[in-house]
């Protein structure tokens, strides 16, 4: 099994091989996130698009109470087996009622169409008031390759780059409008890391 989920990973994590190396990136993105506030132990957390466990399992080492959804049942199964509480992306209603101090989606919406990523966006909208979120912005690339991508996003409402897998690129000034609206009342971006990474909040 690890061996097929480290096929699994060299196609979804760029530049990571193995679980080991996705364990210390993750608990890097973790320790900062903690550095800098962004959370704490002893709060509920969602992580959307959770894979292999690279936020959650570091997550909950720190004491925070992590519920991870993803839509891939091989992943699920290798969560489940580290103890972490998870979902399916199909069985997303199963929470509904719950409420979470916040939620993180990194490295998610990008793979999947608008109107896909807004209607997940909808859903955890209805159980937590807090999201962060990572995504590709037209302002993250080099001038030259940001214009032709300014360009397309402007004629598709998000352009496509990458060989390997589909992914969107967003304009910075039209990302609200464009998947957050309505159901976060405003989203800010966060300076971490080269990340691209927003919050959006309600209230």
């Amino acid at each position: 099994m690890k061996d097929e989920l480290e096929k699994t990973l060299r196609v979804v994590a760029a530049g990571i091989d193995t679980l080991k190396e996705l364990d210390v990136y993750g608990q890097r993105w973790v320790d900062k996130m903690l550095e800098d506030g962004i959370i704490e132990p002893g709060i509920k957390v969602l992580d959307y698009g959770a894979g292999l466990g690279r936020l959650s399992i570091p997550m909950q080492k720190a004491g925070i109470l992590v519920t991870a959804v993803d839509r891939r049942r091989d992943m699920r199964d290798y969560l489940v087996k580290n103890d972490i509480r998870t979902f399916l992306a199909e069985d997303l209603k199963k929470i509904e009622g719950e409420y979470f101090d916040m939620a993180i989606a990194m490295y998610v919406f990008q793979h999947m169409s608008r109107d896909v990523a807004r209607e997940i966006i909808r859903q955890i909208a209805n159980v937590t008031h807090l999201l962060y979120f990572t995504i590709p912005t037209v302002s993250m690339f080099p001038d030259g390759f940001g214009k032709t991508y300014r360009r397309e996003a402007e004629e598709k409402g998000g352009a496509i780059y990458g060989e390997s897998e589909r992914s969107m690129v967003y304009q910075d000034e039209t990302l609200y409008e464009d998947l957050i609206k309505p159901y976060f009342n405003k989203i800010t971006p966060v300076k971490f890391k080269n990340a691209g990474m927003w919050k959006a909040t309600n209230g």
